[in-house]
C-alpha cells in the first residue's frame, strides 16, 4: 500500500504508524506490473514518508493518535494479519483506537481478508479458499476473530455516523 501511494503524485506525505521497537522495512513491494520495489531509504521515500512509532497499549494512545492524525485526510489501515502463530492480533483493538481518534472528515480504507464478515466462506469454489476456511476454523481462529472484530468496529462507527466515508478491502494476497 505504501509503495503504491508513493506512485501517486497527489499524495504529499505518508505517515506510517508502526509498533514501537519494530525494524524499519528495507523496501516496499509494489503490486505494479513490473514487480517494482521501492527502497525505504531512497530519496523519494525519505521525502514523503514519516515513520512514527506507536505503543498501542499506551493509556494515552487516543491523544497520541489524534496528534499524528491531525492533518491526515485518508487513513489506510493494514492492522491484523492471517499469519499462523504470529500472535500480533491488532485489528480489533487497533481499529477501535484509530476510530476513537479520527475526525469525521477523514476517510478510512481498511485492508482486511477474504473470508471475513459476510464474505464467508472464503472463495468456496477454489482449493485455496477451502484451505483458508479450514485454517480460519482451526489454527487461525484467533486471527479470523480479530479481523472480524476490526471490521465490526468500522461498521459500528459507520452506523453511528452515516455520512462518514469508508471502504473495506478484502484481499486474497496483498499484491492483489
Amino acid at each position: 500500500a505504501v509503495a503504491v501511494a508513493l506512485h501517486n503524485k497527489s499524495i504529499e506525505r505518508i505517515k506510517v504508524l508502526r509498533k514501537a521497537n519494530q525494524p524499519q522495512p528495507q523496501r516496499w513491494k509494489c503490486a505494479c506490473p513490473d514487480d517494482t520495489y521501492h527502497m525505504a531509504e531512497s530519496s523519494t521515500s525519505a521525502d514523503h514518508i514519516d515513520y512514527i512509532e506507536v505503543e498501542w497499549y499506551d493509556p494515552q494512545i487516543r491523544t497520541v493518535l489524534r496528534h499524528h492524525l491531525r492533518d491526515v485526510t485518508h487513513i489506510l489501515t493494514c492492522l491484523g494479519n492471517r499469519v499462523l502463530f504470529h500472535r500480533d492480533d491488532m485489528s480489533k483493538h487497533g481499529m477501535e483506537r484509530i476510530l476513537s481518534a479520527m475526525e469525521l472528515h477523514q476517510r478510512l480504507i481498511m485492508l482486511s481478508s477474504v473470508g471475513v464478515g459476510e464474505d464467508w466462506p472464503p472463495m468456496e469454489w477454489s482449493k485455496d479458499g477451502r484451505r483458508l476456511e479450514s485454517c480460519f476454523r482451526t489454527i487461525s481462529w484467533a486471527q479470523h476473530q480479530d479481523l472480524c472484530g476490526g471490521e465490526t468496529a468500522v461498521k459500528r462507527f459507520a452506523e453511528a455516523y452515516p455520512d462518514w466515508e469508508y471502504q473495506l478491502v478484502r484481499v486474497v494476497l496483498l499484491p492483489d
